[in-house]
């Protein structure tokens, strides 16, 4: 039964095996060293980069006058300091001998490149030596990889790839990592098809983990969890503007929180002194059109403003303010099929082939026999609008000496609006065929529109202050900070009209009847209905002839984490070739969420009266030419929904409030959870050097106290009784080793290799998820968190060969593994494994943990430089995955959620003079995505995400040196966005997205 375990941790250990023996030094490589050179005037930093490296430098003022450097900061030889703050600057560095170095203009041709000659004043320097490479192209060919505390590899994405992307959000640009996959939707919030419908990435998986596995900071620490079931962050809501860089951590070292199994992305917002001192402004104005919406005949029409402002302050321009302002609006109209969801919520699936006239056993493979017997389609509309800032202060009174404040915030809301079609099965039946298998017949169904919002408000805020001290051998940061995030689902409404509709005022309507197949499929694979005259005249005049349901079922739904600590590094270089690390962080947290559900009686028994339609209603504001253009033709009515809200808020009364009971008091409490979590974790490391080889061992402990309160409901022979609020608590005390090792060659080669031990703790929902007693002749049976669930544990191993090659550019190869223990899998708003225990007469359906997993995988990431000023960048991530769910019926051995085999970013880059531009693609191999997705504990129903291609575009043209015109063009293929399906192998029951193309244009001034 493990050997599929074992065969994927031998293929990670041969691939390890083949990269030592690739990294086999065969000649000597200059020494690097720890280093920190802010942007600056490109003179200053380059004397500075002397000063530190113990160099000596000849340049010519003139060459550099006026002129900026990029940010030095990280691990690297002399000559990669000196390329990285060079930059753009169209400026080389060679060296000339041991400790002497050269700055020179870029001949014009590769064949000058020998025909150095030294320019002007030299000036002794000092040369220590760390660095990030700077991506190729302007507009953004790929990452930076510069060295963490460790030595090992720190990816990072720059400011002006960032900038580059020109609005979106900022997870489009993660793909340029490798082993990184951005999720349209996810389970735990706004998730499945609606989520997905905008059209637009939420949530990061990395190194084949689902987003709740990996840490997300802010200038370096944790970024408050505030998703209402999950641990996971919906990122996707962070513009690009506003940010310095995004540097990704594969590994965890002892300084670094450990409840990270997957990667740690820390998104760290501008120093002051990353700008010129005699100050900085920027402004950009931004444009974007979506195709889809246009297809619906919207507008689709958005844009946004960015402002950006740095100034140095005092007689040594001492103190340094940074301030970025934007806003932006997206307004998205997208076509949505919802297989899954009419499967899931109407139960519209069957076996097309059974065994016998009851259907139940299909004839052959269950995905094989599977059909839709229903189907959801129509639009999604909506408009995402965002606002935020950061402000950050620096003072450095001292060298070796900066206070600094750091703080940034964002609200992003979105109103969302879906219109569906609906067909949903009344009758079904299977009919002998000519063989000993039966054929599936819909016999009649009912004709339907459903009508949702939802509206969404996710506000983030962080602030940081502390102080660095640096000397010559000891430094310190000690700092104090605070977050807070909220994820609201504000006013989410439904409501519907159909044919059949009987509420003892209206009766006697009947479905319609069809007898036969509902549903065959085009040659791509999507749903074509087999209607008759009577189902398409009830789609396309909808509003008069299908009649009103309720008036308005309405959920309000809250979640917010607010997170507040402070913490010590200590460094301190004892002896030559020794240095130590120590520090502590002490972290408290305070969560809420709350739920609660409206719903009023039918629009017949308010009115007195049958036949009520929404034209009657006046809940028609016009009409979508198209329920999905270019499939389903006929029209589709548009809601009003401030008159829908207005009529729901009259008809609404005491007996609407129906939660999950009929007393007031459990309505108003059972589906609210409130908790704090306290944390503390110190550490301790060792920096050892023995020869080239940087050596780190560590240790960093954490202790973790979580205290939930919950509402218990208990119902006595199925007659509620008043609830109560109810304590849990939980703690952990986790010890997490690792050890580092990093060979450095010549000309920046480098050798890490590591392994280190991480967690990640359960989500407060299955903890502490509320609970619910029911008693029945006797026997109790009692639903709720389980406060004993253990945190997922792994063994992580990791090596990574970084080599830079010709003009700047470098390549990056890796293998690795990890060893998953007590796995638990993102199960949305139900427990994980909720299985029931027995003890005398009290039954227990709690969570529980699942067994073991691994994950293995290869990657490989580099930018090179081609003809003249071209530029090619890849990221390319190979993986294999298996996990023990813990359930029987669901399977025992499953890949991880959300984790492709195969994932790739190719980016092609050209940098002239004028004109930059970037062509990009993007591809992610089938992944399974949930487990038992018809919750029928079988293993053969799992959801699947299709294999899916995004090329986009995008670029520059230098008006003058400060003023830029940018464009763009996101999925330039037109491709679908979302396309999954039940079962592996087949597409009969599938959720789809088409989102279109987004165009942008952008206009970028700085001075």
């Amino acid at each position: 039964m493990r050997q599929p375990n074992r065969s994927r941790w031998r293929a990670g250990i041969s691939a390890v095996i083949v990269l030592l023996f690739l990294a086999v030094p065969v000649h000597g490589q200059a020494q690097a060293l720890p280093f920190d050179v802010p942007r600056q005037p490109l003179g200053d930093a380059l004397n500075a980069i002397a000063e530190q490296s113990h160099t000596q430098l000849l340049f010519s003022p003139d060459a550099v006058r006026g002129r900026v450097s990029e940010g030095v900061r990280g691990q690297l030889t002399a000559e990669a300091a000196f390329k990285k703050g060079l930059g753009h600057s169209g400026l080389c560095v060679r060296r000339v001998s041991a400790h002497t170095f050269v700055i020179y203009v870029e001949p014009p041709a590769a064949s000058m490149v020998d025909r150095v000659t030294p320019i002007a004043e030299a000036k002794p320097v000092e040369v220590v030596v760390t660095g990030r490479r700077q991506p190729l192209s302007v507009d953004g060919g790929g990452t930076g990889i510069h060295y963490g505390k460790a030595g090992a590899p720190v990816a990072e994405i720059g400011r002006d790839v960032l900038l580059s992307k020109q609005g979106g959000n900022a997870l489009d640009s993660l793909s340029l990592f490798s082993g990184i996959h951005i999720l349209n939707t996810g389970s735990s919030f706004i998730g499945g098809v609606d989520g997905a419908s905008r059209g637009e990435g939420m949530y990061v998986a990395a190194r084949g983990l689902n987003a709740e596995y990996s840490l997300n900071l802010s200038d370096g620490v944790p970024i408050a969890q505030g998703m209402p079931y999950s641990r996971a962050m919906q990122m996707g809501v962070l513009p690009p503007d506003g940010l310095q860089a995004v540097s990704l951590y594969r590994a965890n070292t002892a300084d670094m929180a450990g409840d990270a199994i997957g990667v740690t992305l820390d998104w760290r917002t501008p120093s002051p002194f990353d700008f010129p001192a005699n100050g900085y402004t920027r402004l950009q104005v931004l444009s974007t059109t979506e195709s889809r919406a246009r297809d619906y005949g919207q507008k689709g029409l958005g844009g946004g403003v960015t402002f950006e402002l740095a100034r140095r302050w005092g007689r040594h321009k001492d103190i340094a303010v940074y301030l970025s302002l934007y806003s932006d609006s997206r307004l998205f109209a997208n076509s949505e099929i919802g297989g899954i969801m009419a499967a899931q919520n109407d139960h519209a699936w069957a076996f097309g082939l059974a065994t016998s006239a009851a259907g139940a056993v299909p004839a052959h493979d269950a995905d094989a026999n599977l059909a839709l017997t229903g189907l959801n389609f129509g639009v999604s509309e909506g408009t995402t609008r965002r606002t935020g800032g950061v402000f950050n202060i620096d003072w450095r009174p001292a060298d070796g000496l900066d206070a600094y404040l750091r703080l940034n915030m964002i609200k992003a809301h979105t109103e969302q609006a879906s219109t569906l079609d609906q067909i949903v099965p009344t009758a079904v039946s299977w009919s002998k065929t000519n063989t000993d298998t039966y054929r599936l017949s819909v016999d009649s169904v009912s004709t339907r529109v459903w009508y949702e919002t939802n509206p969404e408000t996710i506000k983030l805020a962080n602030v940081k202050t502390g102080v660095d001290l640096k000397t010559e051998a000891f430094s310190l940061s000690a700092y104090l900070f605070a977050s807070h995030s909220g994820f609201d689902r504000p006013d989410h409404l439904e409501t519907s009209i159909r044919i059949d509709e009987n509420d003892g005022i209206n009766a006697d309507n009947a479905p319609r009847p069809l007898g036969g197949d509902l549903i065959h499929y085009s040659q791509s694979g999507r749903p074509l209905l087999n209607l008759t005259p009577d189902m398409l005249a009830d789609f396309d005049q909808a509003d008069t002839r299908l009649l009103a349901r309720r008036a308005g079922q309405l959920t309000a739904q809250t979640s917010e984490q607010t997170r507040a600590g402070g913490g010590f590094d200590l460094h301190w270089r004892a002896a030559d070739g020794l240095t130590l690390d120590w520090g502590a962080r002490l972290t408290d947290s305070w969560r809420r969420m709350t739920y609660r559900d409206w719903r009023n009686d039918y629009f017949s028994a308010l009115l007195g009266r049958a036949g009520v339609t929404w034209s009657d209603l006046g809940l028609v504001k016009g009409t979508y030419s198209a329920a999905v253009p270019g499939l389903y033709d006929w029209r589709l009515p548009r809601v009003d929904s401030q008159r829908l809200e207005a009529l729901f808020h009259r008809y609404k009364t005491d007996a609407s409030f129906d939660t999950c009971g009929a007393l007031f008091i459990n309505n108003d409490n059972c589906a609210n959870q409130s908790g704090s979590e306290q944390s503390l974790a110190a550490y301790a490391a060792v920096h050892i050097t023995v020869g080239r080889w940087w050596l780190l061992p560590g240790w960093r402990q954490e202790l973790t106290s979580i205290r939930n309160t919950y509402w218990f409901l208990p119902m006595e022979n199925g007659n509620e009784q008043p609830g109560e609020w109810q304590n849990s608590e939980t703690s952990y005390n986790e010890g997490l080793p690792s050890f580092f090792a990093t060979w450095r060659g010549d000309d920046g080669m480098a050798l890490s290799l590591g392994v280190w031990r991480s967690y990640s703790r359960p989500s407060f929902q299955q903890l502490a998820g509320g609970a619910k007693a029911t008693t029945t002749d006797g026997v109790i049976i009692i639903e709720s968190g389980n406060p004993n669930l253990k945190p997922v544990t792994a063994t992580n191993a990791d090596i990574s060969l970084v080599w830079p090659v010709a003009h700047g550019g470098q390549i990056r190869l890796a293998a690795f593994g990890k060893g998953l223990k007590d796995y638990l899998y993102d199960s949305g708003t139900s427990f994980v494994n909720a299985s029931s225990s027995d003890a005398d007469t009290v039954r227990y359906v709690i969570p529980h943990n699942g067994g073991r997993g691994s994950v293995v995988g290869l990657e490989l990431e580099g930018q090179v430089s081609l003809y003249r000023h071209f530029s090619l960048s890849t990221a390319l991530t190979r993986q294999w995955t298996d996990v023990d769910t813990g359930s029987a019926a669901v399977g025992r051995h499953k890949p991880l959620q959300n984790a492709p085999g195969f994932i790739a970013s190719i980016g092609l880059g050209y940098a002239g003079q004028t004109l930059s531009a970037t062509l990009n693609y993007r591809f992610s191999s089938a992944y399974l995505a949930s487990y038992d997705v018809l919750y029928i504990q079988s293993s053969w129903d799992d959801q699947w995400v299709r294999p899916s291609q995004r090329l986009d575009v995008k670029g520059s043209w230098a008006l003058t040196p400060h003023a830029r015109v940018r464009f763009g063009v996101d999925n330039l293929l037109n491709e679908v966005s979302y396309w999954t399906h039940v079962g592996k192998h087949s597409l009969a029951v599938s959720d789809i997205v088409d989102s279109g193309q987004t165009y942008r244009l952008s206009f970028d001034s700085s001075f």
